[in-house]
């Protein structure tokens, strides 16, 4: 890799070090190249920099040899992610003389500190485990004292360290660690220039204060020690503090009186006016003055818990100091005492009480995720929504809230909810994952949507809710459930409670019901239940659902389904379970539209579909039930099926079919087939169909998405899962030649097909705008276009290579013409020629838009990855600069060559949840990219 980057003849390849011999180099970065072994560096006699973490090297005595001892200063070779394995001593070190700083973070290098160069100023030599157990050689290195004088960072956190550390000699520190040891006693005399110093989690029972400079010491943290009792004025002359730590928040070092014993007031700290973090938790600092308080202290970074020791004295501060640091970060985020909304309050960190007395215009609140105990809405006479869910809060008074229409007070430790006759514009009410036992919600005849699940309710009424649509109400103690005028309820949740019956009679509008664990027996009026990922076993019995026409059972571990006397079924959704059997009414047929199976372990096909009317079902799903002896012909019969699945992704659940796609021809309505994975021996049998005058092919094995009109089209099948087309040049129309008259793509539109009888079709130019020129010579080899599936995995990256079809075709000739008349590429031999794409590239000059486009794309092709593959055009600067520009990346993602590209797979468009973007999606891309 090194020889083929950085030839020793010549000048590097790569973008970074374009031109540059490597005697030419200063600064070399090999991150992440997943380099191993041994990396010999001959010829980089200059470098003063070398950066090689994230690779798999272990031979560091190798990798030294050849470095300029008079030259290099910074050697690193780890970061979070793959480590380097170098193993043995440091002895070879001793040569650069002029190193400053060393990375040797996680590695197994476990001897040779003693023989560290003078000069060394930064040393990161975090869990190298052999080093720690290795005391000799350790007591040689803090003997260096040449040594000493030149560190300047110091990180030996978590090393088992134990007893007594004197770093007195480490002169020149300016950062050190040896927090989560297990230290009784540290000395830092003389460390003056020390400004950040972490010793936090040891058993320290005296800190000496005088060793360190107050007008250098910036963060101190000493938590978690065992300090004995002394009064936290000894701090209030580091006037330069911007953190300091002293609390306690081990509870298991708490229990056996471990902990540190700060007293005293608040108010010596004064004169810390930069001071902006500070923790006291689990102290008996019991005192405070809010007008002496540092003045840069926030709500989001001061601690004063009492949750580990409840005993402790700080409990006298709590309140008034979160409430204090509350209402002054409310008033720097909020000034304005007339806004109408508060919608940035949420997840600050807020603490104690909310007083919002001074917005009295106030209409929206939003204060979930934060640890208030009370909030003051009293003033607040025109609040309209109100969301304080999880936090900490008891009760809340609405008298005054006449105007509130939406409230959210999930998961706090409400006991009760006091909402009377003025709170009646109220319409959506969620107060789920609280303490209520009861509510009264008589005077809130407004009410549409309520939401009171997990509490303690013994009884609900809502009867004079008669404007309710939604209710949830599961996971309480309710052994009735009054639903009497409650006519426009369309969705109810009365689960995991205690009920026994429910009269449903009124209920006209009703379209989900989810009454699951109850003790109910009238069930004749349920429409829809959706019972999936509730963790149900064994066999599912639906007796009485008579009137049931969706069932969603999907995520279970169920084993069979009784569905007799669900004679009004229209959709099944089981997926996912470990279904053997249905049971349906015998001799009865069900007007099923849709059935999704997949994923269990049906062992007989025919009584599934033998209980489905064929002139009804449109979907049919029963992917991965490791199904054999069945014939693909049994679906001949169902006119209206639109999509069939019937394959496999699962090597363990392989389904086998019989029989000829022939069988299928008839199903004109079809769109999606599925046959993935059927045994080599099976797949032979569906090579018989096509018509005498076809000559394309399209039999496709790993593809979901195919066309089935070209599948009838061909004449023979092949295991090649290639559709090759040729395209010509297109000649561009006389009036269309700028940016402003480039013709856009409409997704939305009819696909054309360009496909007869397996002949390709040129579009007419009335249609496109250009004509097609008919004596060009034929690219020297067919091109193919096809759709490539996302995987993750890199031992998938052959498998998603498939099919184009008709749409890819389609959208390859619009983009030919309309990348040529973006660009106004007129000139003979400047044109693009020809275009490979895997389905189509996004051609537009903002990235927004480009999102967008690619977005539509995807929706476009049933959720495919879009990716551009290559574009053949004269390889000038003008064109390549124009092609950069309309792409719109920092870095070109498509090339220009006169070559045949090895493999037709290359930059893949991602969208996850945490990214999205361009970027080379696998090891075939990666040949791409070499082979162009």
């Amino acid at each position: 890799w090194l020889d083929k980057n950085f030839p020793h003849d010549g000048a590097s390849n790569l973008s970074s070090y374009e031109g540059k011999k490597r005697e030419d180099i200063t600064e070399l970065n090999i991150r992440g190249r997943l380099l191993g072994g041994s990396l010999k560096l001959e010829g980089f006699n200059n470098l003063e920099e070398m950066r090689c973490d994230n690779n798999y090297l272990t031979d560091i005595k190798s990798l030294l040899s050849e470095l300029n001892p008079e030259k290099i200063k910074t050697l690193e070779d780890y970061e979070e992610g793959i480590a380097n394995r170098f193993v043995g001593s440091l002895q070879p070190l001793r040569r650069l003389t002029k190193l400053k700083q060393l990375f040797i973070n996680n590695t197994d290098i476990d001897r040779g500190l003693e023989y560290l160069p003078e000069d060394l100023e930064s040393l990161y030599c975090g869990d190298c485990a052999g080093l720690r157990s290795n005391e000799v050689d350790f007591a040689a290195y803090l003997e260096t004292k040449k040594v000493y004088n030149k560190i300047e960072r110091l990180n030996i956190a978590d090393k088992g360290l134990e007893g007594s550390l004197d770093l007195s000699v480490f002169k020149s520190l300016t950062d050190l660690n040896c927090s989560k040891n297990q230290i009784t006693s540290l000395d830092l005399t003389g460390l003056i220039k020390l400004e950040n110093l972490s010793c936090n989690d040891n058993l320290i029972e005296e800190f000496d204060l005088t060793s360190l400079n107050p007008e250098k010491l910036t963060s101190l943290n000493i938590k978690n020690n065992n300090l004995s009792e002394q009064n936290i004025k000894i701090f209030d002359e580091f006037t330069k503090l911007k953190q300091l730590s002293i609390g306690n928040d081990n509870k298991e070092k708490i229990d056996k009186g471990e902990y540190n014993h700060f007293s005293g007031s608040l108010s010596s700290l004064k004169g810390l006016t930069d001071l902006e973090n500070l923790y006291i938790s689990n102290t008996d600092i019991d005192e405070i003055d809010i007008e002496k308080l540092p003045k840069n202290l926030s709500i989001g970074k001061t601690y004063c818990s009492t949750e580990e020791r409840p005993k402790s004295k700080v409990e006298k501060i709590q309140a008034k100091l979160y409430s204090h640091l509350t209402k002054k970060y409310l008033n720097e985020m909020y000034p304005d005492k007339s806004a109408k909304v508060l919608d940035n309050l949420y997840s600050k960190g807020l603490k104690d009480h909310l007083d919002l007395s001074n917005y009295k215009d106030l209409e929206v609140l939003d204060c979930h995720d934060n640890q208030l105990t009370s909030i003051d809405i009293s003033k607040n006479t025109k609040l309209k929504k109100l969301n304080c869910s999880k936090n900490k809060l008891k009760g809340i008074d609405f008298e005054k809230s006449i105007e509130l229409e939406e409230l959210k007070c999930d998961n706090n430790k409400l006991g009760g909810l006091n909402l009377t006759g003025k709170n009646i514009k109220l319409k959506r009410l969620s107060c789920r994952s609280n303490k209520l036992k009861k509510i009264n919600l008589d005077n809130n005849i407004n009410l549409e949507e309520l939401n009171c699940s997990s509490n303690e309710l013994e009884r609900l009424d809502v009867r004079k809710n008669n404007q309710l649509i939604e209710l949830d109400c599961s996971n309480n103690r309710l052994d009735a459930l009054e639903l009497t005028g409650c006519s426009e309820l369309s969705k109810i949740n009365c689960s995991d409670n205690k009920i026994e019956k429910l009269d449903l009679q009124e209920l006209s509008n009703l379209i989900s019901l989810d009454c699951e664990k109850n003790k109910l027996e009238n069930l004749e009026e349920v429409k829809e239940l959706d019972i999936s990922g509730e963790e149900l076993t064994g066999n599912l019995e639906l007796n009485g659902f008579s009137s049931l026409k969706h069932l969603i059972c999907c995520d279970n571990q169920l084993e069979s389904i009784d569905l007799s006397d669900c004679k009004q079924l229209e959709i099944i959704d089981c997926k996912r379970n470990k279904l053997k059997e249905l049971t349906f009414s015998n001799d009865f047929v069900l007007g099923l539209k849709e059935f999704r199976g997949s994923d269990n372990e049906f062992k007989k096909l025919e009584s599934i579909i033998g209980h489905i009317d064929s002139e009804v079902l449109n979907y049919f799903d029963i992917n991965n039930i490791n199904i054999s002896d069945c014939d693909i012909s049994d679906f001949a019969k169902f006119k209206k099926l639109e999509r069939l699945f019937i394959g496999s992704n699962d090597e363990g659940k392989k389904n086998v079919f019989a029989g000829s796609l022939e069988s299928l021809k008839e199903l004109d309505k079809l769109l999606e087939i599925d046959i993935r994975n059927n045994d080599d021996e099976e797949k032979n049998k569906f090579k018989d169909y096509g018509q005498k005058n076809d000559n394309k092919h399209c039999y496709v094995e790993e593809n979901k998405f195919y066309d089935i009109k070209a599948l009838r089209r061909s004449k023979e099948a092949s295991d090649d899962v290639e559709i090759k087309v040729i395209l010509r040049t297109p000649l561009l129309s006389a009036d269309k030649k700028n940016k402003t008259d480039a013709i856009k793509d409409d997704y939305d539109a009819k696909v054309v097909d360009y496909f007869e009888s397996g002949k390709l079709i040129y579009p007419s130019e009335k249609e496109t705008g250009f004509k097609w020129e008919t004596g060009e010579k034929l690219l020297s080899s067919n091109l193919p276009l096809r759709l490539c599936y996302f995987s993750s995995e890199d031992k998938e990256a052959e498998k998603r290579l498939s099919l184009g079809g008709i749409k890819s075709l389609d959208k390859a000739i619009k983009t030919l013409r309309v990348l040529n008349e973006f660009h106004g590429l007129s000139i003979k031999g400047k044109e693009i020629r020809y275009l490979w794409m895997d389905q189509l590239c996004v051609n537009q000059d903002n990235p927004k838009e480009k999102g967008h486009e690619v977005s539509k794309m995807r929706d476009y092709y049933g959720n495919a990855t879009v990716t551009l593959i290559a574009i053949h055009a004269e390889s000038d600067s003008l064109v390549l600069e124009l092609f950069k520009k309309a792409f719109c990346l920092k870095e070109p993602f498509l090339y220009l060559c006169g070559e045949k590209a090895a493999t037709p797979v290359g930059w893949i468009y991602y969208e996850g949840e945490d990214k999205k973007g361009y970027s080379l999606g696998d090891k075939a891309s990666l040949r791409l990219n070499e082979a162009l």
